[in-house]
């Protein structure tokens, strides 16, 4: 194929060596690349944070992704995948945390600088008190380090639709309502997803997108009370439909029924984001220094918020860029307080991005991937597919035209 693409190329693709073990070691070779150059960078976090998602399936292996996202004193954000774990070989969580542990000292990352944990919603990942949220927060506790933030909402946010509504297996006119009630909760779920999915936006702005979706929730439940179905098209279509065949519509719409899958729901969300309630000022002083008051401020900022919100060269700054660049720039001798919690909050994972990726690729390559692969390979595999770094490609020609000793 590549001769009939490439004729004018053929003698050079002859020189390449496209065996399937000569291409596994290139993968391997570009792997160790981009992981020297990751392990080089996160020398330089200021702060990090992980993001842990056991839902990936590869053959009839189970795996759990490991990535982080890091942040170096200009507020350069990097997020990567750390590493990859079979579950099968590690399908306790004292196995599993032991994994992560030796994955963080290999990269030099010490638990003192981890900021956040964002998970899937699984057993094995928040347990109250065998999951593996818990595990990490008892190995993060340190006099120098912000209390671990964990939230389980981001990855895989369609999980929370999947609800009990006790639809009957018989299809009638019960089992239509509920089927488009629940294709219209997916509807409203899938409309935040997407709005997660934005990178580089930071944590407040993803925590504001959560938090308009609890008030909406709240409108969502005081409407189906009152029957009012201008938020649910699927089920209002279904109830329009079936108003034509039954005449009382009491019989048709059980309001009640459904109140209790949205309240689970609203009380589903608290769970999963409570943490980011608890640093929410941080986040509002972060999203808007110059509207915060110092007052409501924790005692230690308020001097160096009171300082910067005086400075008419902060404030130009702060209107012409973007709050990257603005913290970026904001001189850590001057605001060490406020410089350090930017980088704090910088450093949470702000969106579904990166497992946004990783899951595209092992869709697009489900028949590829199934096929005998070891974990290390499997691992490069994932990395490359996701990796923002580029690999040094002079350095990977050199290390193959060199003779082997």
């Amino acid at each position: 194929m590549l001769t009939d693409v490439l004729p004018d190329h053929v003698g050079v693709l002859g020189g390449i060596d496209l065996s399937p073990e000569a291409t596994r070691q290139r993968v391997l070779n570009i792997n160790e690349n981009l992981r020297s150059q990751l392990f080089n960078r996160a020398k330089d976090f200021k702060a990090y944070s992980l993001a842990l998602d056991d839902q990936a399936f590869v053959a009839y292996e189970n795996y759990l992704l490991v990535f982080v996202r890091g942040v170096d004193q200009d507020l350069e954000v990097q997020e990567e995948l750390l590493t990859i774990i079979n579950l099968t070989n590690h399908f306790s969580v004292g196995a599993l945390m032991a994994a992560i542990l030796e994955a963080l000292q290999t990269a030099g990352l010490s638990l003192q600088r981890m900021v956040g944990l964002t998970t899937t919603h699984t057993l094995r990942m928040i347990g109250e008190n065998s999951g593996l949220v818990s595990y990490m927060r008892e190995k993060a506790v340190s006099p120098n380090c912000w209390n671990v933030i964990h939230y389980s909402g981001f990855l895989h946010l369609e999980l929370l639709s999947s609800y009990d509504v006790d639809i009957n297996q018989v299809i009638n006119q019960q089992w239509l309502c509920d089927f488009g009630f629940v294709v219209d909760i997916m509807n409203h779920l899938r409309e935040l997803s997407e709005l997660l999915r934005f990178n580089r936006v930071f944590a407040a702005t993803a925590f504001d997108h959560i938090c308009t979706f609890e008030a909406k929730l709240n409108l969502l439940q005081r409407h189906i009370e009152e029957k009012n179905l201008t938020h649910f098209a699927a089920l209002r279509e279904i109830v329009d439909e079936l108003k034509q065949h039954i005449k009382e519509e009491e019989k048709i719409l059980d309001p009640g029924r459904y109140k209790v899958v949205i309240c689970r729901l609203q009380k589903d969300f608290d769970r999963h984001f409570k943490d980011l309630k608890f640093i929410k000022k941080d986040l509002e002083l972060f999203a808007n220094p110059f509207n915060f008051k110092p007052e409501y401020a924790p005692i230690s900022v308020r001097v160096e918020l009171t300082k910067l919100q005086a400075s008419t060269d902060l404030w130009d700054e702060y209107r012409n860029k973007d709050l990257g660049q603005f913290y970026a720039g904001l001189s850590a001798e001057s605001y060490p307080i406020i410089k350090g919690v930017a980088c704090k909050v910088a450093s949470l994972f702000d969106s579904s991005e990166i497992c946004e990726k990783a899951f595209s690729y092992l869709v697009r390559n489900q028949h590829t991937l199934s096929q005998p692969l070891t974990d290390e390979h499997l691992h490069a595999l994932f990395r490359i597919a996701t990796t923002e770094i580029e690999p040094h490609w002079d350095a990977l020609v050199r290390a193959r035209n060199q003779p082997n000793p």
